[in-house]
């Protein structure tokens, strides 16, 4: 066990039990596992990785996990970089977006934020104080969905989905009340009202149609690299 990276774990209330793997095809993985004491952080990485937490933040309790591993063809170090922490009721680790180059946990979760969620932000000027919140104006989040207010949209009730999923993968399902897709040009657009439900997240409840953004994780080449799935 590495001691150092067990302390700052404890920092934010989490235990983690890290693994050296030589045969490991992946540098990294990360998972959540399960004992009889609960929930705890699964890293395994093999020798070659070098892992540094650049930033705890006990209150928040989110730490940065970055893997440093070793490029023999350009003689330099890739990285890939974690958020870890507490989310309404349970653990959760999320892939960061390589290019972000993030080294503390607001900077993890600014990189994480869609830029659907951004626009909204200052649509509604939203005070950047306020963007980690999970009810804003400018957005509602639940998990990694973003859900951003579309008051003015109409929907015919012949197009409106009944107790529908949506989900990251093959990730737990979110289940929205109410669900419309439209289809703009070559993108998908999805909109949901009413209560919103997950298993491991307080359920919301939107009183008119607020458009469904998923956070920026999927664009991490890291992804492949978190066994947990929300």
């Amino acid at each position: 066990m590495d001691t150092t990276l067990e302390t700052k774990f404890n920092k934010i209330g989490a235990r983690v039990r890290t693994t050296t793997h030589r045969g490991m095809v992946q540098p990294i993985r990360i998972d959540i596992r399960r004992d009889l004491n609960g929930a705890y952080f699964d890293v395994r990485h093999r020798g070659d990785v070098r892992i540094h937490v650049p930033e705890v933040r006990p209150r928040d309790r989110h730490l940065v996990l970055t893997a440093y591993q070793p490029q023999q063809q350009t003689r330099r170090e890739s990285t890939s970089t974690f958020l870890c922490g507490h989310d309404e009721q349970d653990w959760f680790v999320a892939a960061v977006p390589e290019a972000a180059q993030v080294r503390t946990v607001q900077h993890a979760k600014d990189a994480l934020m869609p830029q659907e969620a951004w626009d909204s932000i200052r649509e509604h000027r939203l005070p950047l104080h306020q963007r980690d919140a999970r009810c804003t104006i400018a957005f509602t989040r639940q998990g990694e969905w973003f859900f951003l207010p579309r008051p003015w949209l109409q929907v015919s009730e012949d197009q409106i989905l009944h107790d529908e999923p949506i989900r990251r993968g093959v990730g737990k399902p979110h289940e929205c009340q109410f669900l419309f897709r439209t289809q703009r040009g070559n993108d998908e657009l999805t909109y949901a009202r009413g209560a919103v439900r997950h298993a491991d997240h307080n359920t919301i409840v939107l009183p008119y149609w607020h458009q469904v953004v998923q956070n920026t994780e999927t664009t991490s080449r890291a992804i492949e690299q978190v066994a947990y799935v929300d």
